[in-house]
């Protein structure tokens, strides 16, 4: 059940999510100094021509024809000097949400073994009362018997009856306290109880 309970948790999901994406993050700061650098190509045919200023305009220089590539690299000092910090920045980001998401899979392992023992209990103690009940109403039927053949008195019948009030009010209290400890355990796990191999 905790091992359901983890994996179906939307906070571990999350804290596991937030470390994955800090991973990629991790992966694009080390691939950063690639944005300092630059291709370019192109290919010219035709007749070509650009007029330098201030000359004749019979003055022409006329480029070549065919291609043209080359290489940009610009590389700012600040690439360097920081790069092993942010590094170790976004390292440092994914143990903290690794370590996030650890110590919520404790607290959900924490959780399921709270509510499953919480509902066994629940379940006891409805057993009882439901046992005490029937107990009740049986003491209250026979009371009616003897109340009828003047065999005990009236204040004595509404003694049991009031003990057989009681006991129902205690078993419908107890009925409660069971189910909202099966739906909080069906909760945590995400799934019906009834479809879990135990």
């Amino acid at each position: 059940m905790i091992q359901i309970a983890i994996s179906y948790s939307p906070s571990v999901k999350t804290a596991v999510y937030q470390s994955e994406t800090e991973e990629e993050r991790l992966q694009l700061e080390k691939k950063f100094w690639t944005n300092h650098i630059s291709l370019f190509g192109n290919y010219a045919a035709g007749s070509q021509g650009v007029y330098i200023a201030g000359v004749n305009e019979s003055t022409v220089n006329t480029l070549s024809n065919g291609y043209r590539y080359g290489l940009s690299v610009n590389l700012p000092l600040y690439e360097f000097i920081s790069r092993s910090n942010r590094i170790k920045l976004s390292q440092s980001e994914i143990k903290t949400f690794e370590s996030k998401a650890e110590e919520i899979k404790l607290t959900v392992e924490q959780l399921v073994i709270r509510n499953y023992f919480a509902l066994v209990v629940a379940q006891k103690v409805m057993i009882d009362q439901h046992n005490y009940l029937e107990q009740a109403n049986n003491s209250t039927q026979l009371a009616d018997r003897k109340l009828r053949d003047n065999q005990i008195s009236f204040t004595e019948y509404t003694r049991i009856s009031e003990l057989q009030s009681i006991a129902s009010q205690k078993y419908f209290e107890s009925y409660g306290e069971f189910m909202v400890a099966f739906y909080n355990l069906e909760s945590l796990l995400g799934t019906k109880l009834y479809e879990l191999k135990l």
